[in-house]
């Protein structure tokens, strides 16, 4: 009862101002945007005043085409409304004229402005035989000022509405790659009615960013269709291949395996060891003991968050010892030949000076 009386009043104030200022026309109206929406389902409709501010109250006629009609809520109540940042201090209601349009009265009794941001909502539904691009008319437009109250009529306008046959599904296609790599281009399919303008594809991975899963957003960019839905996609980023080679080394028999070296090919982003969580290591059955001959170096036992490891191996020569250790450490006597053939009784080896000697058949070299 109260919004009727606010009603009343407001139609009341129109005539008023109407009997006292002639009615003129302005450039400023009521301005509707372009909706697409499913047949058999409901959509707002929105209305855009523009420069809201001079108002504090307006009116016009919609005229609804066939098909299209005035969504109510459980209680009857047409479902409209009014948003910006004074739409609390502002009524909007509506009632059906005899010619079959439907007013939009929106006012405020205590002479507040809209908002310059003010819209109205209209939920609109369509019959599921009512496919195709509708026009509803707004017309008959009427605004209340603020400086005095005068009323202006506006220019008619027109509400655009594409009913759709079915919803557009715009779904990202899954992708996968290797850490360190930069992302492929990205791609999408559709499902249902071409839609007006180009998707956004976003997907916050990068180069540098771990392994794991990571959704591929399809977003709006400049679709003006308002009937899609948007399906993300996903972007598996699997382990980078690191191989690690055990390096080929040499040594005499009887002494120990010398520190094996390991080299490494396939950092991502200029990483090195450190980001390794356990570091690989290399091994060998060969031991100070065992008889000349090739033995493999063996790599294993790496860890780490973004590579997956591929081990190569080495070789270990174990060659046949030289120097004079290797020949005879000690001896109560020895016979030594020099290069030249000169004769030599010597107790111990590390007695011969720096040269070159035959020992027991086998030719030795002693640097000092």
């Amino acid at each position: 009862m109260k919004n009727l009386h606010y009603y009343l009043a407001f139609v009341l104030l129109l005539t008023c101002v109407q009997a006292v200022n002639a009615a003129s026309t302005t450039d400023d109206n009521i301005s509707a945007e372009e909706s697409w929406m499913i047949k058999g389902e409901q959509q707002a409709i929105n209305l855009l005043l523009t420069n809201a501010s001079l108002y504090t109250a307006f009116q016009c006629d919609l005229f609804l085409p066939e098909g299209l009609t005035l969504a109510r809520d459980e209680q009857s109540a047409p479902l409209i409304s009014l948003s910006g940042t004074n739409a609390q201090s502002h009524l909007i209601e509506s009632s059906t004229l005899s010619s079959g349009a439907i007013r939009i009265v929106a006012m405020s009794m205590s002479n507040v402005a809209f908002s310059d941001n003010a819209v109205a909502s209209l939920t609109i539904s369509a019959s599921a035989e009512a496919v195709g691009q509708k026009t509803i008319e707004v017309k008959n437009v009427r605004l209340v000022t603020t400086d005095s109250r005068k009323e202006l009529n506006a220019p008619s306008t027109t509400a655009t509405v594409n009913v759709m046959e079915q919803r557009a599904v715009l779904t990202a296609k899954d992708y996968t790659r290797k850490y360190g790599e930069a992302n492929p281009s990205f791609e999408i399919t559709t499902e249902g009615p071409a839609v007006d303008g180009q998707p956004e594809i976003v997907c916050e991975a990068t180069a540098t960013s771990p392994v794991g899963t990571y959704p591929i957003l399809v977003q709006q960019g400049t679709i003006r269709n308002t009937c899609v839905t948007y399906v993300a996609g996903t972007l598996t980023i699997e382990k980078a291949v690191l191989t690690v080679t055990a390096q080929n080394c040499s040594r005499p028999q009887g002494q120990e395996n010398p520190a094996f070296i390991l080299t490494y090919a396939g950092w991502k982003n200029g990483e090195d060891e450190n980001v390794l969580l356990t570091k690989p290591t290399a091994s060998t059955t060969a031991t100070k003991d065992s008889p000349i001959g090739e033995y493999a170096i063996k790599v294993s036992g790496g860890d780490a968050r973004n590579y997956t490891f591929e081990y190569v191996d080495g070789i270990l020569t174990v060659a046949e010892p030289t120097g004079i250790a290797a020949v005879r450490p000690e001896a109560d006597e020895l016979t030594v030949f020099t290069i030249a053939g000169n004769r030599l009784t010597v107790k111990s080896l590390k007695e011969l000076p720096q040269g070159i000697y035959i020992v027991n058949g086998r030719k030795l070299a002693v640097r000092r």
